[in-house]
């Protein structure tokens, strides 16, 4: 453990080096690993450190490492391959705005005396851009104030356990991102759930390991139901029953791993399941989203430069 602390403790880059020190040093001094780990949260999540804890107890631990290096990246990969998606619909947005603020700020402003003392009035979407302009000009101190308050409001009541469970049952029922966000959630679930069974960890503390994995309040409300049944000698199926409205068949195959004792197995093809899920979707909401944002933003612009394009031929008409 030592020899392997000290390489790990080399490659790591500069700011992780002190902590790795400390570990280091606390298993020097007798500490387990998971201990040594748990004094630094900011560095090693919970469930990290509850998973290495359970195989310490069953000596399972550099299994229970493979895992969850393995659950790491694919976590990062799924990030990484979402962030590489956006950029292209950041950068239509991004260009889209920026052309939107030239045209209201510099080429509107520019056209409007031309109309003045014409007897003709400029063309609806060139008034719509200039009142748009003079309210932002007169009122952009205000809609930053109230959107920073909005922001505080929302900050101060965003950890409150209502607002968390009605904001979390809301993003389970959107149509494409309540799908992504079950998967990831159960996904990760099960990922560690079955490397903990698989390891030969009972059930009940594998899934007290699990209980801080969930971000979104209603999983976490069900896993904690879930932790509660098997106390009193009930299934894990039976205590997920909650989230039997969106992942039917995820409940069927522990229920079935249960039954055939292959829920170790069963869970793990179930994280791959929903692992391989959230990826498509993820593809084919950006697919979807990108030529959306194409077509609206080239409408905006487009009808933009054709309002600009009527307003200049109908002052040369006038001057004519």
């Amino acid at each position: 453990m030592d020899r392997a602390l000290r390489l790990v403790e080399r490659q790591s880059p500069g700011a992780l080096r002190p902590v790795l020190a400390d570990v280091l040093q606390r298993v020097l001094a007798g500490a387990s690993l998971s201990r040594a780990m748990a004094a630094h949260p900011q560095a090693f999540p919970r469930e990290m450190v509850d998973g290495l804890r359970a195989g310490e107890a069953t000596g399972t631990l550099g299994e229970v490492v493979a895992t969850l290096t393995a659950s790491l990246e694919r976590r990062d990969a799924v990030r990484r391959h979402l962030a590489s998606a956006m950029i292209y619909p950041a950068l239509l947005i991004l260009m889209g705005l920026g052309t939107l603020g030239m045209v209201i700020g510099v080429l509107v402003p520019a056209l409007l005396p031309l109309f003045e003392g014409s007897g003709r009035p400029p063309p609806l979407a060139i008034r719509a851009a200039a009142g748009l302009g003079a309210f932002l000009a007169a009122w952009w101190v205000a809609l930053l104030a109230g959107a920073g308050a909005a922001c505080l409001a929302l900050a101060a009541i965003w950890s409150d356990r209502g607002f968390a469970r009605v904001r979390s049952r809301l993003a389970l029922r959107l149509p494409v991102i309540g799908g992504i966000m079950i998967g990831i959630e159960l996904g990760r679930i099960c990922r560690v759930l079955g490397t903990l069974v698989t390891a030969q960890v009972p059930i009940p503390d594998a899934v007290a390991a699990a209980r801080p994995l969930p971000r979104n309040a209603v999983v976490r409300a069900a896993l904690d139901h879930a932790a509660r049944c098997l106390t009193e000698g009930g299934g894990l199926a039976a205590g997920l029953a909650a989230l039997r409205d969106y992942a039917p068949s995820t409940l069927t195959l522990i229920a079935s791993g249960e039954q055939v004792n292959r829920l170790g197995p069963v869970l793990l093809h179930a994280a791959a399941m929903h692992e391989a899920q959230v990826r498509e979707r993820i593809d084919r909401l950006l697919a979807l989203f990108t030529p959306l944002v194409t077509v609206a933003i080239g409408g905006l612009i487009g009808g933009l430069i054709v309002s600009v394009m009527n307003a200049i031929l109908s002052v040369g008409q006038l001057v004519q």
